[in-house]
């Protein structure tokens, strides 16, 4: 009787050579030509032992100072439609199950640098063919890029000096960043008219990515609009020397980086995290220098109210904690801007720091009321604002009128996993389903 093999691809293009008398699994785009082979699918794997050992093993290696502020790093925000990384270290942690009963009978064949010693954990390094790819990792100096934000905050305070004068009269306040959901100066995200907004140009510079005229040119457009105050501004000059100060203190914290090692199970996924973890402290590190703009702000203007999105994330995360410390009457509301899913992990760790989320959750739909009820529990009050109800009662007047096909589904694309979810919708190989799918708004699928 043969030995039974077993085949691992993980490619993003395909793999032009014909395979017969293996199981095969895909971890990437990539395929083989299928000869006489039996495909191993994910398809119902939740994968939730992983993702337990997943969790504990960044909540270690990410412990590098004594301030409690791994929930507001985006390595542990735990964003597995963003990263590849958290979806591929579970399945491999999951696979270390499965190889034992090939014993040595195993190829893998990767174009991944990042997790290239990873599969050393798997199997003999004879086994493991690399394709060397074009792709390269940005070397980011923790110094050079925080002094660059530092100037930039600092010229775009000095243009909003001499702004007109503005009174604030109102209660309540909505946190955001221009131009993101607005469309002529106006917030669809809110659904209200003439909100008061609490601004930033910059934000941890992830959400805009532009050049400093660009940068200047948009600030002239709101500048002196009288339902925008700019949380620039109000970064004080005590404030300035504080986070200069910081950045040279928190450099040594930052090379520690370089010499931590993320082993889990036995597997050392330490190149796969390495620069997650670099760009997740920067980050950080940028958005401390608003803290205290925007709890002094909120005091001094006696606001009852908050309203901000990104809640999901670590920028909102580390925004709430801050104010919710200073302020804790303030009530917050949290209003979701992306597409929610039982399958994210983010909320296992972030959770268990106190204050990491707001009083009141606005979903976009009232599909999302049981996920977020099942996340969230009891402490948060829920309430739909139905932004995308209609669109979906569209879609389905559509399937209803489908006859040929016994499931049909709609499926929503997020912005940052559209690729992977396409790829696994292409690979479902089942006739009685179809898919319609509705891309995200930026992106362009022609």
């Amino acid at each position: 009787m043969d030995k039974k093999k077993l085949l691992i691809l993980d490619t993003e293009q395909d793999f032009d050579k014909k395979f017969d008398f293996y199981d095969v699994i895909y971890l990437s785009s990539g395929k083989i030509i299928e000869g006489k082979c039996n495909i191993i699918s994910f398809w119902n794997c939740n994968f939730k032992l992983e993702k337990q050992k997943l969790i504990k093993g960044l909540a270690k290696y990410t412990n590098i100072n004594k301030e409690k502020f791994q929930s507001c790093l985006e390595i542990n925000n735990f964003r597995n439609d963003r990263y590849k990384q958290y979806y591929k270290t579970v399945k491999i942690l999951y696979l270390k199950k499965i190889v034992k009963k090939y014993k040595n009978n195993i190829k893998i064949i990767t174009d991944d640098n990042e997790f290239y010693n990873s599969y050393k954990s798997l199997t003999e390094e004879k086994n493991i063919k690399f394709i060397k790819n074009k792709s390269y990792i940005n070397s980011v100096s923790f110094l050079k890029t925080n002094l660059f934000f530092l100037i930039k905050v600092i010229i775009v305070k000095m243009f909003l000096i001499f702004e007109n004068k503005k009174i604030l009269n109102e209660d309540s306040i909505y946190f955001s960043i221009f131009p993101l959901f607005f469309k002529k100066k106006k917030n669809y995200l809110y659904k209200k008219k003439n909100n008061i907004y609490l601004n930033t140009f910059l934000s941890d510079e992830s959400h805009i990515q532009e050049n400093i005229f660009k940068l200047i040119k948009r600030i002239f457009i709101i500048k002196n609009n009288k339902f925008f105050f700019h949380i620039e501004k109000y970064i004080s000059f005590k404030d300035l020397i504080i986070f200069f100060k910081s950045i040279l203190r928190n450099r040594t914290i930052y090379q520690k980086i370089n010499k931590k090692k993320l082993i889990i199970d036995k597997v050392n996924f330490t190149d796969s995290y390495i620069n997650l973890f670099k760009f997740s402290y920067i980050k950080f590190h940028k958005t401390e220098i608003f803290l205290n703009a925007i709890t002094n702000f909120l005091i001094n203007n006696k606001i009852k109210k908050f309203n901000y999105f990104l809640f999901e994330y670590a920028f909102g995360i580390q925004i709430h904690q801050n104010i919710k410390s200073r302020i804790p009457k303030l009530r917050t509301i949290g209003y979701q801007h992306g597409l929610n899913s039982r399958n994210f992990i983010w909320e296992d760790i972030s959770k268990r720091y106190k204050n990491s989320f707001p009083d009141k959750i606005i979903l976009k739909s009232k599909l999302l009321e049981k996920i977020y009820k099942n996340k969230y529990k009891s402490k948060i009050n829920l309430e739909n604002n139905n932004l995308i109800d209609r669109e979906i009662r569209n879609y389905k007047r559509i399937l209803s009128n489908n006859k040929k096909y016994k499931y049909n589904y709609v499926v929503l694309l997020g912005l940052h996993d559209f690729s992977r979810t396409i790829n696994l919708l292409t690979n479902f190989k089942n006739k009685r389903y179809k898919f319609f799918i509705k891309p995200h708004p930026k992106i362009n699928l022609n």
